[in-house]
């Protein structure tokens, strides 16, 4: 069997506490995947992991079917850092994975500053609810505030207004959930993939405001993509997320972004 380390995934999220359904003081986590390729399955693993940039101290991923995408033989969980919960080392980090009884395959990521392709001389980022311990801290990007929200079921529309005031922010998009707080569905980009246009649905295609103003998010049924086994009427949450992401439209990557800030979840 073999499992050759291929890919890593990574955010860095900014969490307003109004986000978490139970009570929680982490408010900055990352988000990791890590992609092999080979023959081995997810049974056929020892470990997989993501070392920080110490090269001591790392993440395991947990092994089990809920955390793991057969399709793409991918492993992916939510990690913290117990240090401070309010931020996240950044910098060079490697993946390693091993197959029982086999060798361990490795790869190299760097996790950079919010809205660069390098860490900037930072080694760590903090959320809104952190503070800069030294110089090498950097702030997350700032998360979006919900002024005002509408939903017309029968008419299968919503409306979403937010603000924000960071201008490393780039693009973004909706969270659904049900009145349960079950993840239903999300919305598209407020940018578009393909050249990066601000889409009609946020502000009339003007821009998103990255100055405080107010964003006016209208979404009808078309820019929705909804779970398998709901429909329109189980949406009665949302939330808004940003992220950064101008650092790659030079590289024609119109929807990539390293970096996310959750608004509070708001109910219609």
């Amino acid at each position: 069997m073999a499992a050759n380390a291929a890919f890593v995934g990574w955010y860095i999220d900014s969490i307003d506490p109004a986000y978490h359904t139970v009570a929680s003081d982490v408010t900055c986590s990352y988000f990791l995947s890590l992609r092999w390729e080979g023959d081995a399955g997810l049974s056929d693993l020892e470990y997989a992991r993501v070392y920080l940039p110490d090269h001591d101290r790392f993440w395991s991923f947990t092994l089990d079917q809920a955390h793991f995408d057969s399709a793409k033989k991918k492993v992916f969980g939510y990690f913290t850092f117990n240090e401070n919960h309010n931020a996240v080392p950044i910098g060079d980090m490697q993946a390693a994975i091993k197959v029982r009884g086999g060798d361990v395959s490795t790869l190299a990521r760097t996790m950079t500053a919010p809205a660069s392709t390098s860490t900037m001389g930072y080694a760590y980022a903090y959320s809104e609810n952190g503070s800069a311990l030294d110089a090498t801290y950097v702030p997350t990007i700032k998360r979006p505030t919900v002024t005002a929200h509408a939903l017309d079921i029968g008419a299968q529309q919503m409306s979403v207004t937010f603000a924000v005031n960071d201008s490393r922010i780039y693009n973004g998009f909706l969270w659904l959930y049900d009145s349960a707080d079950t993840y239903v569905g999300y919305s598209d980009y407020f940018r578009d993939s393909t050249g990066g246009v601000v889409s009609n649905m946020v502000n009339g295609g003007a821009a998103i405001f990255t100055d405080g103003s107010p964003n006016v998010v209208g979404l009808g049924r078309s820019d929705i993509t909804l779970l398998a086994g709901y429909d329109f009427t189980t949406i009665a949450k949302a939330v808004v997320v940003v992220t950064d992401g101008a650092q790659y439209v030079a590289a024609d990557r119109y929807n990539a972004y390293d970096y996310r800030a959750y608004s509070a979840r708001v109910a219609f």
